[in-house]
């Protein structure tokens, strides 16, 4: 078992530190998205299966916050229909 942890907490810090290699493109994803939104601009989530729960998840998220602050973000839903 202790094996099983030392590696899974190897793995998680090598995830890690390709995140922290992102962090400069996930500051300029993060400055458009909020000038898009400050301009009255759309951000548009798209997704396929558990990305798309993610999207919509993020897109909750954006609206939500910004329905306690009262800025504008209208909701916008591109999900897929279920067909037999």
């Amino acid at each position: 078992m202790h094996t099983l942890w030392k590696t899974q907490c190897r793995e998680a810090m090598q995830v890690m530190a390709q995140v922290e290699e992102q962090l400069p493109a996930l500051e300029a994803i993060a400055q458009q998205v909020s000038e898009a939104i400050r301009n009255g601009g759309k951000v548009l989530t798209c997704g396929n299966g558990g990305s798309a729960a993610e999207a919509q998840h993020f897109a909750e998220e954006l609206v939500g916050r910004y329905k306690a602050t009262g800025a504008r973000c209208p909701p916008y839903r591109w999900s897929p229909t279920a067909r037999s």
